[in-house]
């Protein structure tokens, strides 16, 4: 296993509160608008981990909180939305439905390595240069590719779970903060792999 996905998977288990910060995020990301603070607390995950010190923060400091996850959303939508708007113009258009998969699963994949960089710097310019987020996304590579592959398969996994009568909305909800838990710690990991790596 490596040892940035080990980390990854260690790291909750290591925490004694493991359990109720999940239920607490899980029912969290029920409530729309609120559910930013998840975004806010696994930006925490991030930044924690890029600085070496991996560890899941407390349901505290709930102002920072929403305010990193207003960012992580922009962030998120800066990236996604012109697959969006392109799929708008060529929705007409032969395998229009294909191509706005495949563009939205490309800038997808950009979309961990900005929010990480703009946790470790507290800076929006940070996430949103594409030259210097594809340049770390090339220095972490292969790492970067089995993170985003390993997200894709834990997402899919939670979203069956939550297909579940009744209960899978919560299944869903809490399997999937714990799952963005590990990959916060995990893309946190590689970054900081990747920065020592450049200081080598």
């Amino acid at each position: 296993m490596l040892p940035a996905v080990e980390l990854a998977t260690r790291t909750p288990l290591n925490d004694e509160k493991v359990a109720g910060k999940v239920l607490v995020g899980g029912v969290l990301w029920l409530i729309p608008v609120v559910n930013l603070v998840c975004l806010g607390f696994l930006a925490e995950v991030m930044r924690r981990t890029a600085r070496g010190n991996p560890g899941l923060p407390e349901w505290q400091d709930w102002a920072d909180m929403l305010w990193d996850g207003l960012f992580v959303l922009l962030i998120t939508l800066c990236y996604l939305g012109p697959p969006v708007a392109v799929s708008v113009v060529v929705r007409d258009l032969p395998l229009a439905f294909i191509m706005t998969i495949l563009m939205t699963l490309a800038v997808a994949l950009l979309v961990p390595m900005a929010v990480v960089r703009y946790a470790v710097t507290d800076r929006l310019t940070a996430a949103l240069s594409l030259r210097e987020v594809l340049r770390d996304i090339r220095a972490a590579s292969p790492v970067y590719s089995v993170g985003c592959i390993m997200a894709l398969g834990l997402y899919v996994v939670v979203g069956l779970f939550g297909l579940v009568p009744y209960v899978g909305v919560f299944i869903w909800a809490i399997g999937g903060f714990y799952a963005s838990i590990v990959l916060a710690v995990l893309f946190g990991e590689i970054y900081r792999l990747r920065a020592r790596k450049g200081k080598g």
